[in-house]
């Protein structure tokens, strides 16, 4: 088999074992365009067929500290903050994956349980905070005092995909 290249055509040349006969294929820039069109055509086709029947959605916000609440003063717990989050303004249609961080301007980096979601819902879901201070010297109004501190500024960022 032997390769010719002139112009804009290509002679593609083979020899058969049985007949021993040259045999020319002429490859033009049209028969060329044709099948990569054809082949693009398939590509597209099969990707249609595996593409999921839902789209993703992507939905972020945030929870200022004046939403947080103490939690655990009623048990024997370690007492901390629980943030009730909702997400009933992303139109989720299923429980998505839910991701969430804390930030602020001070002091968050002492924060325990910052990406730890609970009970996740497509309409909400709960984070418990603790701080790795709180239990020795703060309970749950002094940890929220310190949330909510004009100076830390510290509020919960989540992201959710369905």
């Amino acid at each position: 088999m032997w390769l010719l290249l002139t112009g804009w055509t290509l002679f593609l040349m083979s020899t058969h074992l049985v007949e021993s006969k040259p045999e020319v294929i002429v490859w033009s820039t049209e028969t060329r365009i044709d099948l990569l069109v054809a082949r693009v055509s398939k590509l597209e086709l099969a990707m249609k067929a595996i593409e999921p029947s839902t789209k993703t959605r992507i939905c972020k916000g945030n929870v200022t500290s004046d939403q947080f609440e103490v939690h655990g003063a009623e048990s024997d717990f370690v007492e901390g903050l629980r943030v009730q989050v909702n997400t009933s303004t992303c139109n989720f249609t299923r429980t998505p994956t839910y991701f969430a961080t804390m930030s602020g301007k001070w002091a968050h980096w002492g924060l325990l349980g910052t990406s730890a979601v609970y009970t996740p819902t497509p309409t909400e879901f709960i984070i418990y905070l603790g701080h790795v201070l709180s239990q020795y010297q703060m309970n749950g109004q002094e940890l929220l005092a310190e949330a909510k501190n004009e100076n830390y500024k510290w509020q919960l960022d989540w992201i959710g995909i369905d």
